[in-house]
């Protein structure tokens, strides 16, 4: 079976599950900007040139040491590459955290950073290419491909909305009372957990649970209802006309 469009995952997180958490936010998302897509006709791939990969580290991303710069020069050349593919859709989705609080998202240096070193970087690539095709009125149209997915202050604040599943962890772990009473309140304001700096300090789950949280049961509906990150980047990716059409492609091309 053909897929219909494809989906590269970025992510600044080196642990061994990240691309696959980040993955399933993803279809979390899509599912939540339409609601019949058949995510399996969706080829979410992981960065493919292994001699990249370490550019993925904490902060890497953002470097401003000399000995990174040719890294990060192949690596924007790597995603430019993805965004001009003519033959099939290519999206590209770069996982950052913002590193602060929701309400000083405007203070957000890794929000800067990105738009100041990374965006650049690609759009100058991109801008090079479809030059030599005379094709530059295509510009915005295959930087729109191009798409920051950014928890505040990280991506447990996310993960961590799951509650049940968060509850039934802590209690197979340490199970303390005051992680239960934590985890109370932030189902009656789930906004708290985008104003925790760091949330993994807060309760036993740390960093080892994240997609297992981001799997069954996990609320979309009620984290977009909180006005936070979450919020944002969904409302973010429904002004994306051209992914909101290939997600619709997606059952449109199933049922016929």
């Amino acid at each position: 079976m053909p897929f219909d469009f494809e989906v590269h995952v970025l992510t600044e997180d080196s642990a061994n599950e990240a691309f696959a958490t980040v993955t399933k936010v993803l279809k979390k998302l899509f599912l939540y900007l339409e609601a019949n897509t058949e995510t399996h006709r969706i080829d979410f791939r992981p960065m493919e040139e292994t001699r990249l990969q370490f550019t993925f580290v904490p902060s890497l991303w953002n470097s401003s040491n000399p000995k990174d710069q040719r890294h990060l020069r192949d690596m924007g050349q790597y995603i430019a590459t993805q965004l001009l593919r003519d033959e099939v859709p290519t999206f590209v989705f770069f996982h950052f955290d913002g590193d602060t609080k929701w309400s000083q998202r405007a203070a957000s240096l890794n929000a800067g950073l990105f738009e100041e070193i990374v965006r650049f970087r690609i759009r100058n690539f991109v801008r090079a290419v479809l030059q030599r095709k005379h094709a530059l009125a295509q510009l915005d149209r295959v930087m729109a491909r191009f798409c920051p997915i950014t928890p505040y202050y990280c991506l447990e604040a996310w993960a961590y909305q799951n509650l049940d599943v968060a509850r039934n962890l802590c209690a197979e772990g340490c199970g303390k009372e005051s992680h239960q009473e934590l985890f109370a309140v932030w189902e009656t304001d789930r906004a708290r957990l985008d104003e925790l700096e760091p949330p993994w300090n807060t309760v036993c789950l740390g960093k080892k649970h994240n997609l297992r949280l981001v799997g069954a049961g996990f609320p979309t509906s009620e984290v977009v209802d909180a006005e936070a990150s979450f919020q944002a980047t969904a409302f973010e990716l429904a002004d994306h006309d051209e992914l909101t059409e290939c997600l619709k492609k997606t059952w449109r091309h199933y049922g016929a």
